[in-house]
C-alpha cells in the first residue's frame, strides 16, 4: 500500500485548530480520515468537539506530543498502521490528522514520522499547518515560546480571528514571514472556500528534514521549561514551553 499522508496541525491555544478541523471532515475533501487529538490536560474537550471524526478519531489527553507523551503517538500509530493491514475488517483510512496540543511544538512529532522505521515506510508527512490568532500573534510571539517554534516549521500559516477587534492582517502577515520563511500565508476565510489547502503542503521529506535541522540549530542550549506532573523526556528535542502552564480538571455532580 502507498505511504498514508500524515498533516501535523498546530496552533497556540484557543487559535481556532479545531474549528477548521471541522471545516475539512465536514467538507469531504480528506477523505477516510483518521483524527489524532492531543490534549494537554487529563479530560479530551477537542474530541468532544468535532463533529465529523465518526470511529476515526483518537485522543492522547495527559501531555502534549512533543514531550511526556511521544511515545503514545508512536505506539498510536503503529496501532493504527497494523488495523489498516488486518486481513479481517481492515481499518479503512486515506490519511491521519494530527491535532496537536496548543502547548506542543511540530519538530519531535514531525522527526517520529521520519526517523521510526516501523512509520518512515508506511507514513508520509503532508505538512505542518500552523493555525494563528492573528490579533494576538505578536503579544504571543513575546510570551509563548511555541508560538515561534510553530510558526518555524510550518508549510502553511491560516490566520484566524481576523474579524476581531485588533485583528491587522497585514501586521499579522509580515510577523508570519518573519518568522515562517517559505511558509504559504492564507487567511481563515480562505481555508472555509476551499479546504484542500490544509492537505498536501509539505515538500520533500530532504527539505522538511533540512528545515527542522536548521530550527534546532537556531535553538541550541535553550532550556525545555516545560513543565507537566512528569518531568520532561530526552526526546523532547530541546523544544522550550512557556513555564508555569499546568492543567486542572474539575468534575462535578450537576447535570
Amino acid at each position: 500500500m502507498d505511504p498514508v499522508p500524515v498533516t501535523v496541525l498546530v496552533g497556540f491555544l484557543g487559535s481556532g485548530k479545531t474549528t477548521l478541523l471541522n471545516r475539512l471532515l465536514a467538507s469531504g475533501a480528506a477523505g477516510r480520515a483518521v483524527v489524532v487529538v492531543n490534549e494537554f490536560g487529563d479530560v479530551g474537550l477537542d474530541g468532544a468537539l468535532l463533529e465529523s471524526s465518526g470511529d476515526g478519531l483518537v485522543e492522547l489527553p495527559g501531555g502534549c506530543l512533543c514531550c511526556t507523551i511521544a511515545g503514545d503517538l508512536l505506539s498510536t500509530l503503529e496501532g493504527l498502521l497494523a488495523k489498516r493491514r488486518r486481513f479481517f475488517r481492515p481499518l479503512r483510512f486515506d490519511r491521519i490528522v494530527i491535532e496537536a496540543s496548543g502547548l506542543a511544538t511540530p519538530g519531535p512529532i514531525v522527526r517520529t514520522l521520519l526517523v521510526e522505521r516501523a512509520l518512515s515506510e508506511q507514513l508520509r508527512p503532508a505538512g505542518v499547518v500552523t493555525v494563528a490568532a492573528a490579533p494576538v500573534l505578536g503579544e504571543q510571539l513575546e510570551e509563548h515560546p511555541e508560538v515561534d517554534e510553530q510558526l518555524g516549521l510550518a508549510d502553511l500559516v491560516v490566520l484566524t480571528h481576523l474579524d476581531r477587534p485588533g485583528a491587522d492582517e497585514a501586521a499579522a502577515r509580515a510577523l508570519s514571514a518573519a518568522r515562517a520563511p517559505g511558509a504559504e500565508t492564507i487567511t481563515a476565510t480562505e481555508v472555509h472556500a476551499e479546504p484542500t489547502r490544509l492537505l498536501d503542503c509539505a515538500p520533500s521529506p530532504d527539505d522538511l528534514v533540512a528545515r527542522i535541522e536548521r530550527h534546532a540549530a537556531g535553538h541550541a542550549g535553550a532550556r525545555c521549561h516545560h513543565h507537566h506532573d512528569d518531568s520532561c523526556e530526552d526526546g523532547c528535542d530541546g523544544s522550550h514551553h512557556t513555564p508555569g502552564v499546568r492543567a486542572l480538571s474539575l468534575e462535578t455532580d450537576a447535570t
